[in-house]
């Protein structure tokens, strides 16, 4: 094709046709742009493809870390859905039977919760400088996801923080009183060894120390604050799990376009 396009080129120009030479120059010239604008623009699909290839598994990784977070979050409503029963309870009476002692010990060791958002392949993804492409709504959503879901969750357990380091000296001069029982312990690797530790104190002295506790000011307070963590916790991880549940929906719809 060169050599066909050299002679014409050599054939205008030994029949002195400049005229049309220049017209041939400048439509081989144009022919040439052309060429380089179709090779750039096949180039841009193909690096595009790989991005969008790139993004597809970004997502896929994200996803996986949505789902984590949905069970996490299944985990910790449990724990809470569980407590407030117990609280409600307590706070619905003001005097205790012993037999009731056992209710009362599982409210007394309270913790707090520190439960945040899965942000690995979402950071690996920050870290690579790159971003999501063609995925431009789902885009938006996980940025929406990791900064400010995840920012509202922060502002949650650490108010429960606060809340339980504020209320936890309530139960700090008890810590001499009453000893931790072995059913309360959130080991459970060997429970079986559990099983063998020995109390120092009488059980009904230590139910008797508990009742009078939780019957006073100050237990009463220990109870209300446990209540409205708890409530406020309920809120935060719900709200976390939708978000997560929803985003894991539009990334499943999009993954199978």
């Amino acid at each position: 094709m060169i050599k066909f396009f050299r002679k014409i080129r050599y054939n205008l120009m030994e029949q002195n046709k400049t005229g049309k030479y220049l017209k041939y120059a400048i439509g081989e010239i144009i022919l040439v742009v052309i060429g380089i604008l179709i090779a750039l623009q096949i180039n841009n699909w193909n690096e595009e493809r790989k991005s969008i290839r790139a993004s597809r598994d970004y997502l896929s990784e994200i996803k996986k870390d949505l789902v984590t977070d949905t069970l996490n979050m299944n985990r910790v409503i449990r724990l809470v859905t569980k407590s407030l029963p117990v609280e409600i309870w307590a706070l619905q009476n003001v005097t205790y039977k012993p037999s009731q002692a056992d209710s009362l010990h599982s409210i007394f060791n309270q913790f707090y919760y520190a439960m945040g958002i899965e942000q690995r392949s979402y950071q690996k993804l920050q870290n690579s400088g790159t971003s999501i492409v063609g995925f431009d709504s789902i885009s938006n959503k996980l940025t929406t996801y990791h900064t400010t879901t995840s920012g509202l969750l922060d502002a949650y357990l650490d108010g429960d923080k606060e809340e339980f380091n504020r209320y936890s000296k309530y139960t700090d001069s008890m810590m001499g009183k009453i000893e931790i029982r072995t059913q309360d312990m959130r080991v459970r690797e060997d429970v079986a060894l559990l099983e063998t530790f020995t109390m120092l104190t009488n059980t009904q002295d230590q139910d008797a120390i508990l009742i009078s506790f939780f019957t006073s000011v100050r237990g009463r307070n220990y109870l209300k604050s446990g209540y409205e963590r708890h409530l406020s916790l309920l809120r935060g991880f719900k709200m976390v799990k939708q978000h997560a549940t929803t985003l894991i929906h539009d990334i499943n719809k999009t993954l199978e376009q």
